[in-house]
């Protein structure tokens, strides 16, 4: 349904448009009304209706020089004057002033049906103009974003002014969106969300889940950012808003995008919901090696260490949230604690079947966390579930003996254990030394001290004055013939090629 605004300065006149004329017969909707042109003019920017009825004779300001207004300021927005001045000059001035209709008072409703009918038909004909239009601006926007170097830039320019000369003057703020809804929802409430003139805002696709947004700074109230990102959280979105503090022609569009880029980061730290401007909040401080989250999850993996090691975490991502340390890098910290944790997990051959999942599984989740509030929450959990794990291994007094077996592997990995030596040390036979370290770990004694040597080789490896026989017998191996073929059965390389590769 179209949506109409009235303006008549006779009382009586204009209660008589709105009450006693059947506008939704019409597919029409009175928005709004006013007494004078300048009340009008007021509004009107404001309600951005489809069609102004205008008395022409009014005192403060006329029909025609609200006629004028209106479609100076928006051609979208059709004019029909109303007047008892049944005379050639008024007839002719307001044709001149844009207007596509002109009715006489008293106003006959099958003449009004008749013109409301061709001036609607003429409101959705310059719509599709003017999206057809809007559609050729956001594609030079887009190729703007993407140009690679200052000629491509120009020649996007050049084609957008020339699609709409009009922009080539105008001032916009620019912004950028991120929401995972689906493109056509983040298009519509976008421009929804604005509260502009079609021509007045740019939404063009700057990357997956991306959108550039531009608002002209005549058409801005100051409020437009913060009401996109709550009309996106109303709805149950998230998204994040950055903008640019200042604003530029549309040809500035790549700066805008960087910096409002910067500056919608920042909801990573201080969560959804508003929009973020560049200059308004704190640089990521680069985190200095050894700072922020150095915690040693191995050491405190233990239901009586738990406390400790979750206020450790949590206090480290706090530190890292305050210091506004980039996302990449309190990935990394938390992989690191991630590590440590399946370090401590590989004691247990049966874990996987506990649905834990892995160091990979893990650390994905940490990089797909939207805030890193909800990263600190995933860790935490995560902790809590392997603990719980871990203590009820330690309530079973059997695997209480498996547990102390592999601790004196994990302690003397580098000697030469033998099942019978273990088995003495356990007060056991080997062969149910063999069975129950098998049914509490779900591997045999043999793979967990194979996988124990070959974690503690990839340390070893690291410092390149070891030649590989020194790792070879420092992690156990006298034969380095044997040491390298286990290595490559397990790594899919050899301990040269790994050292060459990965370190």
């Amino acid at each position: 349904m179209n949506t109409i605004f009235l303006v008549e300065d006779e009382v009586v006149e204009l209660e008589h448009l709105q009450e006693h004329i059947a506008w939704e017969d019409m597919g029409l909707r009175v928005v709004g009304a006013a007494r004078n042109g300048k009340r009008a003019w007021a509004q009107i920017q404001e309600l951005r209706p489809d069609i102004v009825l205008t008395d022409v004779r009014m005192p403060i300001m006329d029909g025609l020089r609200l006629a004028a207004l209106v479609q100076e300021r928006f051609d979208g927005i059709k004019v029909v004057f109303l007047s008892g001045h049944d005379e050639f000059a008024y007839v002719k001035s307001a044709l001149e002033s844009g207007a596509i209709g002109y009715l006489l008072k008293p106003i006959d409703p099958g003449e009004l049906a008749n013109v409301m009918a061709k001036v609607k038909a003429e409101v959705s004909k310059a719509r599709l103009v003017r999206r057809s239009k809007q559609a050729l601006v956001e594609k030079q926007v887009e190729a703007l974003l993407t140009a690679g170097d200052p000629e491509r830039r120009r020649s996007a320019w050049g084609e957008l002014t020339g699609v709409a000369p009009a922009y080539r003057d105008r001032l916009f703020e620019g912004g950028v969106l991120r929401c995972a809804a689906a493109p056509d929802a983040i298009d519509r409430l976008a421009r929804e969300a604005m509260g502009a003139a079609d021509d007045d805002v740019v939404v063009a696709t700057s990357g997956e889940g991306e959108r550039f947004v531009a608002i002209s700074v005549s058409a801005s109230d100051g409020r437009a950012w913060d009401r996109l990102a709550a009309a996106f959280a109303e709805r149950g979105l998230l998204a994040s808003v950055g903008v640019r503090n200042r604003a530029g022609p549309l040809s500035d569009a790549p700066d805008m995008l960087a910096e409002a880029r910067l500056a919608a980061e920042q909801c990573f730290y201080d969560g959804f919901g508003r929009a973020y401007r560049s200059g308004e909040t704190s640089v990521p401080l680069e985190a200095e090696e050894g700072d922020d989250g150095m915690v040693d999850v191995a050491a405190k993996m233990s239901p009586e260490g738990l406390p400790g090691l979750l206020e450790a975490i949590e206090a480290a991502f706090d530190r890292m949230a305050e210091r506004r340390v980039p996302r990449e890098l309190v990935c990394k910290r938390a992989a690191e604690w991630l590590q440590g944790l399946s370090a401590e997990l590989e004691k247990y051959g049966d874990w996987p079947e506990r649905g834990l999942g892995g160091f990979e599984s893990w650390r994905r989740a940490v990089e797909a966390q939207r805030t890193i509030g909800e990263a600190k929450t995933y860790v935490a959990s995560l902790l809590r579930n392997v603990c719980a794990y871990v203590e009820d291994k330690a309530r079973d007094r059997n695997a209480q003996v498996v547990t102390e077996v592999a601790a004196y592997i994990d302690a003397h990995y580098a000697e030469p254990l033998t099942i019978e030596s273990l088995a003495g040390k356990a007060y056991l036979s080997p062969n149910y030394l063999r069975s129950l370290f098998k049914e509490k770990r779900g591997v045999t004694i043999h793979d967990y001290l194979t996988s124990v040597r070959l974690r503690r080789s990839l340390e070893l490896l690291r410092d390149r004055s070891l030649k590989i026989k020194d790792v070879a017998g420092g992690v156990g191996y006298d034969n380095t013939s044997y040491f390298c073929s286990l290595f490559y059965k397990t790594q899919g390389v050899t301990p040269n090629e790994y050292r060459k590769k990965f370190l």
